[in-house]
Formats: C-alpha cells, structure tokens, sequence
C-alpha cells in the first residue's frame, strides 16, 4: 500500500508546470514521445499477436444519431455505454444505454433514467448514473433504476463502497455521502482550495484499494480572446495562439476519504483522467489548439520516485487509456482530419498498446472508427472501445 508521502509525490508531479515563455511552446522544444512512430500492427507482441479491433455495434442511420456521453466495463461478461439519440424517427432527443451481457459480443437497448453525464461502477450490481443534479443507482445491470440525491451543481461520482462515496463538479467543493447518495454532506478541505469557486472544475477521481485516492481537477479564468469562432474556422489563429494561464487542483486521502489534503499548482494542462494500478498513477492532460502537443500521458511510479511522460505525439490525441496487466498499457488516441489536432476535430481511431511504456504498437482498428472522442474499458481478458459518435468495436483475438 502506497505511504502518504508516496501517494503525494505522485499527485503533486510537476508535469503540468506552466512555460515560461511563448518560445517554450515552439515545436523545436518538443520532443515526441516515443521517440520513433509507434510499430506496425504486424509486429506486435505475442500477448495480442493477431488482435484485431471489430466492430460489434454501430448506430449507422441517415435520420439519427447516438452521441455517447459514457463507457463502463465493470466485470468481464458486463459492459454499458450511456449517450444520446436525436433524429426524425425519436421526436426529441432521448437518453438511451446500451448494455452487454456476454462480454461486448451483443447489445441490446435499454431505458435510462436521465441524461447521463458520468456513469460509475463498483461490479454489475453497483451502478450509479450521474447527470447535473440528479443521480440514480441500479443493483440489476440497469434493468431498473432507483432516484438518489446529488448536490447542484455535482455531475459526476465515486464510491468506494455501495454506501461511502463522493460527489464532485462545478466549483472547488465536493460532498461526502456514507448511505449510497441518498444525503450528503460539504467535504470541509475542499473549501481550503485557495482558487475561485466559479472558476474550478473538478473533473476525475480514483481511489485504490478503497483508502488511498485523488481528486483532480483544474481552474482557469473565462477567455477574454474578442474572436470566438471554433478553431476550425480560422486555424492560423488557433495553432498561434498560446494556451491559457490555469492551475491543477488536486485533493489526496489515505484514509479513505476521511480526511483530504489540498495542493493547487500551475499548470496549462486540463485533467481529464487518473488511473491507479499497484503503485503506478497515470494522467492524462489536453492542453489544447494552442499547443505543440494536443495531449499527453504522464506515468509515476512511486517505488522507485521516477516520473515521466509516457506518450505525447504531435498528430495524435489521447483520449483514453488503460493499464494492460502488470505492464503494459492501451491508449486510444484520434488522428484528426485537418492541422488542428487539439482543437477536437473527429477523425481516425487509433488504438496503440505497450508491453512496458517503452515501445508502442499499432493494433488493428476497423477501417470505418472515426470520430472525435473514445473510451475504453476492460475487465479480466476482456477489452472494449467506444467511439462517442454510436461505435463500439471489441478486442477479439
């Protein structure tokens, strides 16, 4: 089990430092990591030597479309995936699962309760779907659900038993729940986060074994840049311009959430998630159009006190990524259409894999998983990725 002291050396990494400078942004100052392109799929090791990614669902219609919002994959025969349907033959758009009860090979629909922005699970019969003020749980794999109680403004959800969780979103303070969210109560070092409250956005939290966990999120002023075109409509403006100024909020607890240590720190880089594996921690940042690199994964290792960036590439944006047993890891990452790979254009899946965070290999992804986000999940052997515009392919060997 990680020390106190472990466990902070990880979550306050100063990967995420600021520049100093415009010139540090320069593409002469960045190195690609790996250093060499990832290998062809041809050459991958003899763990996934013949894997390919295929497609087992795809809402492929004219007159409507399925916008995934969230992936779980709790247990190996179980997954679920949460988004939203809009088009002619639905009326309005309506909040819509699809569930997986023989490990990714067939899906079928379901009814959620509301629309979804985060789903959590402890197994399949501990699930928790989240949205803005609003949180409902199922013990069945979403056959039916139950209404809870969320704070305003929370979205989003961790437990690290069917009773004691916690509540995190907009602003610097998160709730504390030890009854399955039906009450919850202000978590009081939150509010020691010396940054604005309307400015803070708690994004992604991980606990491991239950008693050591973090809370990760970032603060950064609105943009005063007067042209507020999407990047895609002036690209010499976005590729120039520098990101903006922010600050990594993080809170660590040892004791599973009784008590919570806040650190704020520079940064450029948005949080989007942490994972935790036997001592390792893993974070993946976006820093957006106005950098050199859309993206990056750092890894630190809390035996040995080393930290490093584990992929970064210029033409690539990590979306998601997973330990891949007791070594290796899997990264989905978006080869944008276009010169703007920071700016979340949609473009080609790539699923890369490494056996030790050294070398990378490209796995085989069906030729038609394009779009602008994907998740991944796995559970034992079992591997699945989903595009956020109504794909899922699974890892078949």
């Amino acid at each position: 089990m990680l020390s106190r002291r472990d466990w902070l050396s990880l979550a306050l990494a100063a990967p995420v430092a600021a520049p100093a400078s415009q010139d540090a942004l320069q593409p002469a100052d960045i190195t690609e990591i790996p250093l060499d392109p990832p290998r062809p799929a041809s050459e991958l090791p003899a763990s996934l030597s013949g894997a390919q990614w295929k497609v087992s669902y795809f809402h492929d219609f004219a007159d409507s479309s399925l916008v995934f919002s969230d992936f779980i994959s709790p247990s190996p025969d179980f997954a679920l995936a949460a988004g939203i349907i809009d088009g002619n033959r639905r009326g309005k758009p309506k909040e819509l699962g699809l569930v997986s009860r023989d490990g990714g090979l067939t899906w079928n629909e379901i009814k959620l309760p509301s629309a979804p922005a985060l789903l959590f699970a402890l197994d399949a019969s501990h699930i928790w779907l989240a949205s803005p003020g609003r949180l409902y749980f199922s013990a069945d794999q979403g056959r039916k659900w139950s209404g809870r109680s969320l704070p305003k403004q929370m979205a989003r959800v961790c437990f690290t038993s069917p009773l004691n969780g916690f509540a995190y979103g907009r602003g610097k303070t998160f709730y504390r729940t030890t009854d399955g969210g039906r009450r919850w109560s202000p978590v009081a070092e939150s509010q020691k986060l010396n940054l604005t409250d309307e400015f803070t956005f708690l994004r992604t939290m991980r606990f491991q074994d239950g008693r050591i966990g973090i809370l990760a999120g970032n603060a950064r002023p609105p943009d005063l840049d007067p042209d507020q075109r999407p990047a895609w409509m002036n690209p010499e403006r976005a590729l120039a311009r520098r990101p903006r100024p922010a600050a990594v909020a993080m809170l660590s607890t040892t004791d599973g959430g009784a008590t919570w240590k806040p650190s704020v720190t520079p940064a450029i880089g948005t949080v989007l998630r942490l994972k935790v594996q036997a001592g390792l921690s893993a974070t993946l940042l976006e820093y957006g159009e106005g950098f050199v690199c859309p993206s990056e994964v750092y890894l630190s290792d809390h035996k040995t006190g080393k930290k490093r960036s584990l992929f970064r590439r210029k033409a690539l944006r990590v979306t998601d990524f997973l330990f891949h047993g007791a070594q290796g890891y899997l990264l989905s990452t978006i080869e944008p259409f276009g010169t703007l790979p920071g700016a979340g254009l949609p473009g080609r899946l790539r699923i890369l894999y490494s056996p030790d965070g050294n070398q990378w290999f490209q796995t085989p992804v069906d030729y038609r998983a394009q779009g602008q986000d994907a998740f991944l999940g796995a559970a034992g052997d079992r591997c699945i990725a989903a595009l956020n515009n109504g794909m899922i392919l699974r890892l078949e060997r």
